[in-house]
């Protein structure tokens, strides 16, 4: 410890301590081969504090170090150093000369690192072309090592770098890749990473409940781990994800999560990030200031990173917060930077890349010809040191001559070839110069017209929204009337309708003549009917809305078949045809029980009222092991062949069928058609003109036990005896006919009292509640006059008389929807019955709930 802090001291007093103003300061006389090792660890540790310290501390030990092991080593920190700065060109040469000393001596381990190290600064720098070619050349080494944990490493490299060049199904399989590899090597950090990066990829692929598993997932991980900067970049995407689903509110709340990690670990990267997307978030909030605030933050931060893909991201969300703030001109100008950087740059850098080769070239050559210049000046010298006689002295003195001569000549066409190519050069350079020049005006010609073309489309895009958005506020408002007006017609038909209904029955027990019975039997069923055709018209409405929800229960087909069979008995006598029944099997179904019995009454209801003679057969069994069927039968008039394919289309009748007998609105085969689809199922209909008509309804099988289901039908208790019990009913109707057929209903069961509305209601309790006594069962009508409804009376009651919240309450209204019986339930009652009230379903709902 005393000997770590003496050579901490020893360094610091070395170093530049800028609050003193001393510029440059040198640590080279702290450092020998004694303590190299404890200098790389001090260098190491600096990156993380001064990066600059780090760097000078790293250079110093390079210059010192005694063996290659120590000189790599500090060449490692320094690399880290200069890509932390930011300074990716930097930090690559570094990497390169470490990878070509461990190619030197075959250390495939080192080779592999060092490759992957370089890919990663690479796809910093976004040359992700450069990084794929590092990436597969590490992972061939790392397989050959059988390396595992290092291969997971690179997969998720390369996902990453396929990522950013937007080619999301091969980033999916290499991060899925590298998740296998985790999950094999069970290493918690890596798992959070590739769970991270699969939510990024589901994202992109707008998969979102998915992204969202993913990146809870990683989150979990990084938790347990404490690891800051990782759950920043897990936060940023879940920012994302809320933000593409259109969740501002909770997209910022996870980008100021972000944004609070990044600044207090000082990453610019990220800082560039957050804002940028922070910028893009308030531009959607419509918050412009705060919006431009963040945009000029991060242009700031991504040039100080030098990372093109995020000096572009930001780019274009100046363009869109411009567009949104109708300032045309500065979104114009952000939008040609958005679309001209990468060519431009590029443009520069292959000209250069051109430019540098030719002058090697000329160079390389240049240098060739005066090496055989000087060759044949030495050859010259040797051959006259040789020839001394003076005898060959002219002769010597001809061949100096002629030599001189040859070099003279060779020297002034090797001048005149080298003119001639550098003229030519320098042509070919005027001429590229010349067509990058052509290019680049033809280039800001094109983004000059396609500017003026995306601000006549924003323009009309502007347009069209506003648009749109009217028109869709006029379709809400339609669609909202229309709904209000099929409830109010809906109610405004069923409440006549219940009194009709309710009397006629009401006749048909009191009154004896067989005649007479007959005839208010007659409005009994036509009131049906009616009742009838107002149900398809709402369910035609619903299904077009896709509003029709089903409510799914064990039913007894033997028992719905025979329900909606007694029906029709008096429209079969009255015909004198023939009803055969084959309904012995018991068979269950799991289906809505209300469109199944709609379903079975209008295939009925067809065969009846087409068939004047002959015979109606019915019958239900099993038609495999999974499904069954109800069959019906008739010898009636049939369907003609060209109109059979059209049955189930909406509003379409039998041209054949003239007359008025067989008349009807088209919707009663299409709306079965889909009810059954709904419930699982099919209908099938063959037919033959006057021959008669097949109908073949198919469902599928229930495999459950129907034994376990109580149901109000089975409820098997006589007038009689159930008036002998002399329960208390209280009836709520503001309707006086409905109110006088439900008295008239009910007093033969029970002890009637009724009130007209709220006020009454609650004045006639008190009473009762004096006498120590209180109501067994309450019926209730949803629609009351003053202020009260259904609703608010049950909730007042049993606030009031804590009493009956132990007392059954009834809702009965003419609002026949699933979603208005849910409503009431969910509301408090415990029995909802719709209008035109069944009085025998009503009696037999009382004794049900009053004697079981």
């Amino acid at each position: 410890m005393i000997k770590s802090l003496f050579i901490f001291l020893l360094f610091f007093l070395s170093v530049n301590v800028y609050s003193t103003g001393i510029e440059r300061y040198s640590v080279s006389d702290s450092i020998h081969s004694s303590n190299i090792e404890e200098y790389i660890e001090l260098g190491n540790e600096y990156v993380d504090i001064s990066i600059d310290t780090s760097i000078i501390i790293m250079n110093k030990v390079i210059e010192v170090a005694l063996t290659e092991e120590q000189r790599m080593l500090a060449l490692n920190v320094l690399s880290k150093a200069y890509y932390l700065k930011s300074n990716y060109k930097k930090a690559i040469e570094i990497n390169k000369e470490s990878l070509i000393y461990y190619r030197s001596i075959q250390d495939d381990e080192n080779i592999a690192k060092v490759l992957n190290r370089i890919a990663l600064i690479y796809i910093a720098w976004g040359i992700y072309d450069n990084a794929l070619e590092y990436l597969f050349s590490s992972i061939t080494i790392y397989k050959e090592i059988s390396d595992s944990v290092s291969i997971g490493k690179a997969y998720n490299n390369i996902g990453l770098t396929y990522e950013k060049l937007k080619k999301l199904k091969l980033a999916f399989t290499f991060y899925q890749k590298a998740y296998k590899v985790a999950i094999f090597i069970a290493d918690t950090n890596k798992i959070a990473i590739t769970t991270n990066n699969l939510g990024v990829i589901f994202i992109a692929n707008n998969e979102m409940d998915s992204a969202l598993y993913y990146l809870n997932k990683s989150i979990s991980f990084k938790k347990i781990m404490n690891d800051e900067v990782g759950l920043a970049n897990s936060y940023g995407n879940l920012s994302d994800l809320y933000y593409k689903q259109g969740d501002y509110s909770k997209s910022l709340e996870y980008l100021k999560k972000v944004h609070y990690i990044s600044e207090r670990n000082n990453n610019l990267e990220v800082k560039a990030l957050v804002n940028s997307n922070l910028g893009r978030l308030y531009t959607k909030l419509e918050i412009y200031n705060l919006a431009e605030d963040y945009l000029v933050e991060a242009m700031k931060y991504a040039k100080q990173t030098q990372a093109n893909y995020i000096i572009l991201q930001v780019n274009k969300n100046f363009s869109e917060l411009y567009i949104q703030t109708k300032d045309f001109e500065k979104a114009t100008s952000y939008l040609k930077t958005y679309i001209s950087v990468n060519e431009k740059v590029y443009s520069k850098e292959q000209l250069k890349k051109v430019t540098q080769l030719q002058v090697a070239y000329d160079m390389e050559n240049s240098n060739k010809e005066n090496e055989a210049l000087k060759e044949l000046n030495i050859l010259n010298e040797n051959k006259l040191d040789s020839y001394k006689n003076a005898k060959h002295y002219i002769i010597i003195m001809i061949i100096l001559a002629m030599l001189l001569l040859i070099v003279v000549y060779s020297r002034i066409k090797n001048n005149i070839k080298n003119n001639k190519i550098i003229n030519d050069k320098s042509d070919k350079i005027n001429q590229i110069n010349s067509e990058l020049l052509e290019a680049n005006n033809k280039l800001k010609s094109s983004i000059d017209n396609r500017t003026d073309s995306i601000k006549t489309e924003i323009e009309e895009r502007i347009k069209k929204e506003n648009e749109l958005k009217s028109l869709l506020e006029k379709e809400t408002k339609t669609n909202f009337l229309k709904d209000k007006f099929l409830s109010n017609i809906s109610q405004e038909i069923r409440t006549p309708l219940n009194a009709i209904s309710g009397f006629a029955s009401l006749l048909n027990i009191k009154l004896k003549d067989e005649n007479v019975s007959e005839y208010v039997s007659g409005i009994y069923q036509n009131s049906n009917r009616l009742l009838h055709l107002l149900n398809n018209i709402i369910d035609f409405g619903k299904i077009e809305s896709s509003d029709l929800k089903l409510s799914s229960e064990v039913l007894s087909l033997n028992e719905i078949v025979n329900n909606v069979i007694q029906l029709y008995k008096f429209k079969i006598n009255e015909k004198k045809l023939e009803l055969k029944l084959d309904l012995d099997m018991p068979i269950t179904v799991f289906a809505d029980s209300v469109y199944i019995s709609k379903v079975l009454n209008e295939i009925i209801d067809n065969s009846v009222r087409y068939t004047n003679e002959g015979a109606i057969k019915i019958s239900i069994g099993e038609l495999n092991s999974k499904e069954v069927y109800v069959k019906v039968i008739d010898t009636g008039i049939g369907i003609d062949s060209q109109y059979l394919p059209h049955v189930f289309d909406s509003f379409t009748q039998d041209v054949n069928v003239n007359t008025s007998s067989y008349k009807g609105v088209g919707l009663g085969l299409p709306l079965s058609k889909k009810f059954i689809e709904m419930n699982g199922g099919r209908i099938e209909i063959s037919s033959k003109v006057d021959s008669g008509t097949i109908v073949n309804i198919i469902l599928p099988i229930n495999e459950l036990d129907i034994s376990s289901k109580e149901t109000v039908g089975n409820v098997l208790i006589t007038d009689t005896l159930f008036r002998q019990k002399e329960f208390q009913i209280f009836l709520i109707e503001d309707d006086y006919f409905n109110r006088l057929m439900l008295e008239t209903i009910l007093d033969n069961v029970g002890i009637v009292t009724s009130a007209a509305g709220g006020d009454e209601a609650m004045s006639l309790i008190e009473e009762k509640h004096n006498t120590g006594e209180e109501f067994d069962i309450m019926i209730i009508d949803i629609n009351l006059p003053n202020g009260w409804d259904g609703i608010k009376l049950m909730l007042e009651i049993r606030k009031k008389w804590p009493l009956y919240n132990d007392i059954i309450f009834i809702a009965q209204t003419a609002y026949a929807d699933n979603a208005d019986k849910q409503r009431f339930l969910d509301n408090g009652f415990n029995e909802y019955i719709t209008k035109p009230i069944d009085s025998e379903k009503l009696i037999n709902l009382i004794k049900y709930r009053l004697m079981t």
